[in-house]
């Protein structure tokens, strides 16, 4: 069975089945967890934080401190949870 290629949003191979969801969805979540540590990985070295995970600290630390917080930001590791489900497939003209 070929596996087909999957684009973007588009899949091109053998007819749909619920094996062939799965392998995609498997696919498109390990590209999605990549592609997102990467891009924190990005945030970490530009010292900056728009997801504002410092502040998600703040409100959970009793002696939060600014200072602190600036020199770990850039070396904690940050690992990113994806999990991608496919609801429907179909023919898009």
């Amino acid at each position: 069975m070929d596996e087909g290629v999957v684009e973007n949003r588009e899949y091109t191979g053998d007819e749909v089945t619920p094996k062939m969801i799965k392998i995609i969805e498997d696919k498109m979540s390990k590209d999605v967890k990549e592609r997102s540590e990467n891009l924190l990985r990005n945030f970490q070295k530009l010292h900056v934080d728009p997801l504002g995970i410092g502040e998600q600290v703040r409100m959970r630390t009793r002696s939060w401190d600014k200072k602190k917080w600036d020199e770990v930001y850039t070396s904690i590791p940050i690992n990113v949870n994806a999990k991608v489900e496919i609801l429907e497939s179909g023919v898009v003209e």
